[in-house]
């Protein structure tokens, strides 16, 4: 490779350090790994309401995240990268921008790793001087060989393999992702990890060893790696723990030590969520962490299932557009079966997230199982109706059955004390020294009645129970309004 840029003559003008944070922002729209799927990420933008028909900007003052990952494993990354640098023109005319972030398929393309270029990507780059550059690039590399490992050492077999590696397009890619190319030093002019209000982006994520670097320092330490001359150190491009490869917010099972990681990373940074690219599994946007991180490569490409998904963020509130219909991203781990659900139902599908779902309902299905010894042990998945020493229990009884209905689409589960004894709706959970603790907990006086959120709050203390009343303080609740949503 070092051959080939000794000899490139594409000289650009340096592009001038990248802004890193911007607020006051009402709308940004993320989309994650493209992988040189041109059609499809037409098709996510203009679904998004990004472009219109034309493919010219539709957004007005939007910003437009890409997160990294447009060239290798598809053949249209030359047609995505010039689109977008029209876009970015345009953005900036309407009053709104477009972040080009740098992903691991960048920096690869930039430092010569091309194991997973498409063979298109070469082709598009093709001209009529490309038979021309090909055969004078074989000569150079030739003449290099005989003159430091013998002649012998370039015979008719290395020949006809090295232009099969080497195919017309070969010379121009690497112009073109040459660090001061077209395409290199386009990349290199944008940002790793920026912040939009109170969202952090990053294409693969924020590691421990990185906590303490401020945005600035992650990424102008990339940029000059990038422009480094062959053969330098690029430390943190290449590094497996590093914003552009690291997996550790996304992969595996949550714990109690990322989680840890995930607090630290919000308060370093002073945001609510971190959205990435990097890491496709379940065809849509994956919340984890109590929607603190949001895993977004759906794996719009082809290569990866062609999952047209994307990040939506509006007044502070996160959502999936999942092949343009809106759905509501929980922020609590009691919302997820119903946030999947809600995407199978648009993308049908998808097995992966049908696995996913059929694992969620199992857990959810072993936590309905278990024995309750406190109001807590319902937090996050039940509203809590209590009433206290009513007067007429019998009716209460039958009210209660008459309105089942009612109570299990607020998720409202009840529990009566009567005459010392517990009864509930959920009787077959009720542990021994459950009402020791409702009584510990609420200290409820006679007939007095009590409404406990999902967050285990206490929402309303009442001496009279009116079911219309209750309903309208429960579907009040912001948690209560994103189930609606959704």
């Amino acid at each position: 490779m070092r051959f080939l840029l000794l000899c490139l003559a594409v000289l650009m003008a340096p592009f001038t350090a990248a802004q890193s944070d911007w607020q006051g922002v009402e709308r940004v729209v993320a989309v994650a790994d493209l992988h040189g799927d041109y059609d499809n990420y037409i098709t996510v933008l203009r679904q998004a309401g990004v472009i219109d028909r034309r493919g010219r900007w539709d957004a007005g003052k939007t910003h437009l995240v890409q997160l990294g990952d447009v060239p290798d494993r598809g053949p249209d990354s030359d047609k995505i990268i010039r689109h977008l640098m029209k876009l970015e023109e345009q953005a900036e005319k309407a009053g709104g921008k477009v972040h080009p972030l740098i992903g691991n398929h960048e920096v690869m393309n930039i430092t010569g790793d091309l194991r997973y270029v498409h063979p298109g990507e070469y082709e598009a780059l093709t001209s009529r001087n490309s038979k021309r550059l090909q055969e004078n690039y074989f000569e150079r590399v030739a003449a290099y060989l005989k003159e430091n490992k013998g002649k012998d050492s370039v015979d008719e077999a290395f020949r006809e393999q090295w232009f099969k590696e080497h195919p017309r397009g070969f010379v121009e890619h690497r112009q073109h992702w040459h660090p001061e190319g077209q395409f290199g030093a386009w990349v290199a002019s944008h940002n790793t990890v920026i912040r939009i209000n109170r969202s952090l982006f990053v294409h693969g994520g924020i590691g421990p060893d990185y906590l303490k670097a401020s945005m600035e320092d992650i990424n102008d330490t990339v940029r000059e790696e990038l422009r480094a001359p062959d053969g330098a150190d690029r430390r943190v491009v290449e590094d497996e723990e590093g914003p552009l490869w690291y997996r550790g917010l996304i992969m595996g099972e949550e714990t109690d030590k990322i989680a840890a990681h995930v607090d630290a990373l919000m308060e370093r940074f002073d945001v609510d969520r971190i959205v990435m690219g990097h890491t496709p599994g379940f065809g849509t946007v994956v919340p984890r962490y109590h929607g603190r991180v949001l895993a977004a490569d759906s794996g719009i490409a082809e290569y990866y299932g062609g999952n047209l998904a994307s990040v939506l963020i509006e007044n502070g509130q996160a959502f999936t557009l999942q092949s343009g219909e809106r759905v509501a991203i929980p922020d609590e781990d009691a919302g997820l079966l119903a946030y999947y659900r809600a995407i199978d139902k648009i993308s049908p599908d998808i097995n992966n997230l049908k696995v996913l779902i059929q694992r969620l309902e199992a857990a959810e299905a072993a936590e309905g199982s278990a024995m309750l010894h406190e109001l807590r042990d319902l937090q996050w998945t039940h509203r809590v109706l209590v009433i206290h020493e009513p007067e007429a229990s019998d009716q209460l009884r039958d009210v209660f059955r008459d309105n089942r209905e009612a109570f299990d689409e607020r998720r409202l589960a009840w529990f009566m004390i009567a005459d010392g004894e517990l009864q509930s709706n959920l009787d077959g959970r009720v542990g021994r020294d459950l009402l020791e603790n409702i009584r510990i907990q609420l200290n409820p006086a006679v007939n007095e009645v009590f409404l406990v959120g999902l967050d285990g709050g206490v929402k309303l203390r009442d001496k009279t129970l009116d079911l219309n009343a209750l309903y309208a303080t429960i579907d009040a609740m912001p948690m209560r309004r994103a189930e609606v949503r959704r």
